[in-house]
């Protein structure tokens, strides 16, 4: 293989802040970036997994906070903690605080209270990691959001207004710091099977998401990685701005009645 594409594919060097890294797609995240050569700094709630996730990292100095960051005061030591590892260069928006599954006719008035948890860290975030990136030139900021924000679904309008915020303060971020070479992207995955997903849908219903696309198969943790890895490094210098569909062509919509009406094999 040629030896500048592996290069140019390189995070050695880097520093990558990953949220939700615990389990499903921050794990992945955690391990892809870390083979490209950056130092891991993983945040969730579980202590033991992220133990275990930073003890099989290949890359050096890597380490990992436990905590919830739905609270103001974690969201401090948070900051604290990266400022004394090394301010990242690599953010991965990987968290999700979840909220019950409401419709809307009987959603509860506190139900607001949660819409921007999910935002607050990275609002506070963004101002504390860019004079940094805009030193170096280089950062990379990359927000998992998720198809349902753009078709819906019943009782899941705070989740999806709870994306549509983080993919409106990524792309405000993308036109605020292309100029330093610093790129904000989204990824929006499909029916992905992580341990959340299989926690929280019955396996009929999960079958049936999982040929809603034109593959005809739900997408792993790992797929939603090598996306985060491309994003991440040096090769995407020139993408910003985007919100990226990694859903087995579920966008396209066609397949969708199809294989609810069971009118074509998938």
């Amino acid at each position: 293989m040629n030896p500048d594409f592996l290069k140019n594919f390189s995070l050695d060097g880097k520093k990558a802040l990953v949220l939700g890294a615990s389990k499903g797609i921050g794990r992945a995240s955690s391990l892809s970036l870390s083979n490209q050569g950056a130092s891991i700094f993983a945040v969730a709630r579980g202590k033991l997994e992220l133990s275990t996730l930073i003890n099989s990292l290949p890359s050096n100095d890597n380490s990992y906070l436990a905590t919830d960051l739905s609270k103001d005061e974690n969201i401090s030591k948070l900051i604290e903690a990266i400022t004394n590892w090394g301010l990242p260069d690599v953010i991965v928006a990987n968290l999700y605080i979840r909220t019950p599954s409401e419709k809307l006719a009987t959603k509860k008035s506190n139900s607001t209270e949660f819409i921007l948890d999910d935002l607050k860290y990275l609002l506070k975030l963004i101002p504390v990691c860019i004079p940094t990136q805009r030193e170096k030139k280089f950062g990379r900021w990359i927000g998992i959001s998720s198809m349902t924000a753009h078709i819906g679904g019943p009782g899941q309008s705070t989740y999806s207004i709870k994306k549509t915020a983080l993919e409106s303060v990524l792309k405000n971020l993308a036109i605020e710091e292309g100029k330093f070479g610093i790129t904000a992207n989204i990824i929006s995955p499909g029916i992905v099977l992580t341990p959340g997903a299989t926690e929280n849908y019955p396996q009929e219903l999960l079958t049936t998401f999982s040929k809603m696309n034109v593959i005809g198969r739900a997408g792993t943790s790992e797929e939603i990685a090598h996306a985060i890895s491309f994003l991440a490094s040096p090769l995407a210098s020139y993408i910003t701005g985007v919100n990226l569909p990694v859903c087995g062509g579920y966008d396209l919509g066609w397949g969708i009645n199809y294989a609810l009406e069971g009118k074509f094999n998938l």
